[in-house]
């Protein structure tokens, strides 16, 4: 009975007169939807007292059953499939009922599986799903037996998209309540963007209620946890010594009641931050690693032995499944580049993955050093993606709200001009259409979706830096008005908000972990990650958001399709899950990790052999008393490990492997005895990178852009781009006398290779007829990319040294030979024929300049020219019209005709209009 109206509910559960549970049943004819729809509104109107003390709700119709709360739309409730974990899982009112009924699970439930997140009007009452119920419930089971556990609680791998913050939150509760022992909880992140989401989780549901318990700094996170709070959240560089007052980091605390959470565990757990809070920080916590994507290979002993085995696994396919995700589909989209590399995104995945620093340091590095960078960053090839990003997007049936990822900083603000160069081209077409509607249902349609398309916002969110106002502007790039959004606006907030217009976000690096949107169903990929890195940003399309929402789509330009498969393979299927069984007992294959002590000291003795080698002996380093003199070591290994680029390499070889079996050996006793070798090996390595590191790479990038337009084509468009160059300022042979001298000729090659190539490119783009040279640097470049080693890069110096001597220069002198310059040198080529006698070479000598000096004069100081059909068409009639002057016995229509295409496509590609060219302002 309610105040104004009588209804009689199908079943209600009472546990001590006190009505947790609400059925709602419909007929197996029925759809299930109806008992939402219909009846479960209707109650809420007219009895909501029986919802008062409600825990939650069961739907069913016999064939299909659901279990939400009160405040879950239907699309929120979910299927109950399983008793245990391994169960294969079957939609049945008898598996939900005795998951959620039976007398203990059903107080369970209600004491520890059920959160109000918000507050106000606003509050949500969440349940835990099926799987973190059970996931939860067996790390409870474990952690019972904490202390035999020697600090390890395994790894809790669940999908991305299935709830982990709320699953940490839920069984840190539990621990609380049912183990005791005042226990402090440590969330370790690596990335700031996570370190808000958990706090923001654990403070929005009344978990956390101090305000003080993020750490800081190092200070601040030491004197946490010196104290009694029960939540500590700190990004893992925190554990970071003061090496201005410290050489060793310190003990915090000897408690054993600490838990350390660390999300997506196997990111940064082998590294030396990490193994400052095992080993001497808080050498006496536990702990519980979560993770989103299963554990690869080369990662697996290390996190194994930090965390132990798998504790529960949720793996994307049953997410998917269960209805806790959605699945995801995949679109190639990316244009075909002229020159194959196959191995692009391999090698330049393994750059971003294997580096320990955040993802704009690795930028910096590594990448923008890399050949590959102008391949991706062409501005022909950003160009095409550009157009056809706007296109799609805006085209989608089912838009939703997207994100594209690209390759770094720079580029993303380069893919937002020129998302903003076509977008009102698409408006522009999109009115056509209107106007062009013969029915008004569609024209009608049409408006609507004009409408959204010119209220949608497109914004880019990168971190800051250092002096960024500077070195975008040294790239022609303008950060400020999206430094001025970024800082003004809360973005995140308003991406998040389904109603709100900024639906289109350019990241590189932030919001690719850490950040859930429902509403995204779009994620455009041009940069080329792999592993897990790939494996977050793909899901960041796979959230269940409304009904229409079927699927998620990831939409690759940056040909990460292997990458893709393999990732969604590891993915899906659930792979190894660390069990290594004899019967039914579970065995650690402690007999490797001896093995493994003994390759990581062979690994070490190779690295100490060729520094000894290389007139560096390690002990010195080792034995280094004072920061300076450990300084001056440093130095001087550097020095002699660079003394050419192949010895930089074997030892960045040699370096690597150690550092992968120390970190397969840690955090095992075992690898204590290695520690100090380690952090001097690693030190070299590091110190190797410095330079890189500080250099400012602005001028780096502007000239390896212009590599790109005789390099990559896209597949639609083979025009190249033409520029000047003087190649009289290069000095070959001083340039081989400083490679010989140099005590760091890896530098000097980068260097003296990144001079060359601008030569050489802008040399092929002054004229598209010298395709000899073209295919010659082609022969190059696929010779070097199929390189193994430093060898190939120094053969690729060398052929193009000699090439660049004593092929390009003549041809730089040919234009003064012909009396003419380059630019109308360019048309002469195109019109030029072998059999030409000497008069008629002239004749077509005259009508280059004609031709060209007419169009600079006219049309090509038009702004923007090549957007106006008009104008373009104008252009074309006045070619055609000076070339009707070429000796007409030599060229029949047919062939003026020709080139008369041939023009004006060069034309095209190198004049924009406003008295601008890639020759120079004329």
């Amino acid at each position: 009975m309610g105040k104004l109206y009588n209804r009689r509910p199908d079943v209600v559960g009472f546990v001590n007169g006190i009505p947790l549970v609400f059925f709602e049943l419909k007929a197996h004819h029925t759809d299930l939807r109806h008992a939402f729809d219909n009846n479960l509104s209707d109650y809420k109107d007219t009895i909501p007292e029986i919802l008062h003390c409600n825990a939650f709700i069961i739907l069913s119709n016999g064939a299909d059953s659901r279990v939400g709360t009160l405040t879950s739309p239907y699309k929120f409730f979910m299927e109950w499939k399983r008793i245990e974990e391994d169960d294969e899982g079957v939609v049945s009112l008898d598996t939900l009922l005795r998951g959620t009924c039976a007398p203990h699970r059903l107080l369970d439930l209600v004491e520890n599986f059920l959160l109000f997140d918000g507050e106000g009007s606003e509050v949500t009452k969440i349940m835990a799903k099926n799987h973190q119920f059970i996931g939860v419930n067996k790390v409870i089971d474990r952690s019972a037996h904490i202390e035999a556990l020697k600090g390890k609680l395994g790894v809790f791998w669940h999908t991305q998209g299935s709830g982990k913050s709320y699953s940490m939150v839920f069984l840190c509760q539990k621990i609380l309540r049912k183990l005791g022992g005042s226990y402090t909880f440590l969330l370790v992140v690596d990335r700031t963007e996570l370190e808000n989401q958990l706090y923001d989780t654990f403070s929005s549901v009344g978990a956390v209620t101090e305000d003080n318990v993020r750490a800081k700094s190092r200070d601040h996170l030491r004197d946490l946890l010196t104290e009694n709070h029960r939540y500590v959240f700190t990004l893992i560089h925190k554990f970071s010594i003061d090496p201005k007052k410290e050489t060793d980091y310190p003990l915090i605390t000897d408690r054993p009641n600490i838990i350390v959470i660390s999300d997506e565990a196997h990111r940064t757990q082998g590294g030396a931050f990490a193994g400052n809070m095992r080993f001497k920080g808080i050498p006496n916590a536990s702990y519980l690693g979560f993770t989103g994507t299963p554990i690869i290979k080369n990662e697996l002993e290390l996190t194994r032995n930090i965390f132990g085995e798998y504790v529960s696994v949720y793996d994307f396919k049953r997410a998917i499944v269960d209805g806790a995700t959605l699945p995801l589909r995949y679109l190639n989209r990316g244009e075909k580049l002229g020159i194959e590399n196959p191995d692009l995104d391999e090698r330049m995945s393994d750059i971003i993955d294997d580096a320990e620093l955040n993802d704009d340091q690795r930028r910096k590095l590594e990448r923008e050093f890399k050949r590959d960078y102008p391949i991706l960053t062409s501005e022909r090839r950003l160009d095409a993606i550009a157009r056809d990003l706007v296109w799609h997007f805006n085209d989608r049936g089912y838009q939703g709200k997207a994100m594209f990822v690209a390759l770094d900083k720079p580029t993303a603000v380069r893919m937002y001009d020129l998302v903003m160069k076509y977008w009102p081209e698409y408006v522009a077409e999109l009115k056509q259409r209107i106007a062009d509607a013969d029915d008004q249902q569609e024209e009608l349609k049409l408006k609507h979706h004009l409408k959204r398309v010119e209220a949608t916002e497109v914004c880019v969110v990168v971190s800051p830096e250092q002096n960024e106002v500077r070195k975008f502007a040294e790239l022609g790039l303008d950060i400020e008005p999206h430094r001025k959004k970024m800082v003004e606006r809360d973005l995140e907030t308003e991406f998040k908000d389904d109603d709100n217009p900024f639906r289109l976000v350019i990241v590189c690096a932030m919001w690719i972990t850490g950040f859930d949107v429902p509403s995204v169903s779009t994620v455009y990929l041009d940069k080329p990650i792999k592993g897990h890195t790939l494996m977050q940003t793909i899901t960041r399309a796979n959230r269940v958001y409304d009904d229409e929402k079927e699927n998620g789509l990831i939409v690759d330009y940056g040909n990460v399709y292997k990458q893709l498969e393999k990732a969604y393979s590891v993915y899906g299927e659930g792979g190894d899950r660390g069990k290594h069984k004899n019967g039914d007992e579970e065995v650690r294959p402690v007999e490797k990790l001896v093995a493994m002590a003994d390759e990581l000291a062979d690994a070490i003795l190779t690295v100490r052999q060729f520094l000894q080698n290389a007139a560096f002996d390690l002990d010195k380093l080792l034995l280094a008393g004072t920061a300076m003199e450990r300084l001056s070591q440093l130095k001087q290994a550097t020095n002699a490990v660079c003394l050419n680029a192949t010895t930089r390499t074997q030892f960045e070889v040699a370096a690597r492997d150690v550092f992968r079996k120390y970190k397969a050996l840690y955090p095992e006793p075992e690898v204590k005895p290695f520690v100090q070798a380690f952090n001097a090996i690693e030190a070299i390595y590091q110190q190797l990178n410095q330079k890189t590191k500080l250099a400012d790479i602005s001028d780096v990038i502007r000239r390896l852009q212009q590599e790109v337009d005789i390099s990559v084509n896209v597949r639609d468009n083979e025009i190249r781009d033409n520029d000047f160059v003087d190649l009289s300022r290069l000095d070959f042979d001083k340039l081989r006398s400083a490679f010989a001298k140099s005590k760091q000729k890896n530098a000097v090659v980068f260097d003296l290779q990144a001079a060359i190539q601008k030569k050489l490119e802008q040399m092929v783009q002054q004229n598209p007829l010298r395709l000899e040279f073209y295919e010659k640097y082609k022969a190059i470049i696929t010779e070097y990319n199929q390189g193994k080693d430093i060898q190939a890069v120094q053969k690729a110096f060398d052929d193009l040294n000699d090439f660049m001597q004593n092929g390009l220069i003549p041809e730089t002198e040919r234009a003064i030979r012909e009396g003419l310059d380059e630019e109308t040198l360019a048309i002469f080529d195109l019109l030029k024929k072998p059999e030409l006698t000497g008069a008629e070479e002239q004749k077509v000598k005259e009508v280059a300049k004609t031709t060209l000096a007419t169009l600079k004069a006219e049309k090509l100081k038009i702004e923007r020219w090549r957007e106006s059909t008009q104008v373009a068409a104008q252009v074309k009639t006045l070619i055609d019209h000076s070339l009707q002057w070429l000796p007409q016995e030599t060229y029949p229509d047919e062939e003026v005709d020709m080139k008369s295409l041939l023009v004006y496509q060069h034309i095209y590609a190198n004049y924009q209009g406003a008295g601008e060219s890639r020759y120079g302002h004329f």
